[in-house]
């Protein structure tokens, strides 16, 4: 999956979603469907499973990917099916995009403005298209 790709998706489905993906904390595959803006890359099963980490963030799903590489404990299975299913898109853009699904509580008219204008900054940041829908 390259960046544009990666960022499409996401913003289509952040633009799409009447809610935030949470429960208590964000949820990479949250209630109702639901998905933050790296579980809505990720088959719903193995976002599910790395809800189950003790650390689900999207750095400490990547760095237990790589401390446990060859581990046969099923959390760290789990990051890295995730980090390889998303090999080829920048990390730094997918922190960017969780963080604007994270921080953008809204998802009316208000809270949509705000999301285009978030994504229209992470695409110019790298160097990316965004066309609004």
């Amino acid at each position: 999956m390259t960046n544009q790709e990666a960022f499409d998706r996401v913003a289509k489905h952040l633009l799409q979603q009447t809610t935030r993906s949470f429960r208590k904390t964000c949820k990479y595959a949250g209630p109702d469907g639901n998905a933050c803006a790296i579980g809505c890359l990720l088959p719903r099963p193995l976002a599910e499973q790395l809800d189950d980490l003790d650390n689900t963030d999207w750095v400490s799903v990547v760095n237990t990917a790589k401390l446990f590489n060859n581990s046969v404990f099923e959390e760290s299975k789990a990051a890295r099916e995730a980090l390889d299913l998303l090999d080829g898109v920048n990390n730094r853009l997918l922190v960017d995009l969780q963080r604007l699904h994270d921080n953008t509580f809204l998802r009316d008219e208000e809270g949509k403005h705000v999301l285009r204008q978030g994504l229209r900054e992470i695409a110019e940041k790298y160097n990316l298209m965004f066309s609004e829908c």
